[in-house]
């Protein structure tokens, strides 16, 4: 497995994540490859979860 490349699946739970902090402003769910804390950095337009552990997880949207 590409250690970079994020599936599909995956990409579901960090956008259930982003979801999840922008309305409660915590965040439940774990890092869907090591069960790892995942931390969120920035506001509702741009914004990055990462893994707090150092499996590759780390997705970045930014908005207009």
């Amino acid at each position: 497995m590409n250690i970079k490349k994020i599936t599909d699946k995956e990409k579901q739970i960090i956008y259930m994540v982003a979801e999840q902090y922008q309305e409660k402003g915590t965040i439940t769910n774990t890092c869907p490859r090591c069960g790892g804390k995942l931390t969120y950095t920035g506001n509702d337009i741009s914004y990055s979860i990462m893994c707090e552990n150092e499996c590759g997880i780390v997705f970045s949207v930014r908005g207009i």
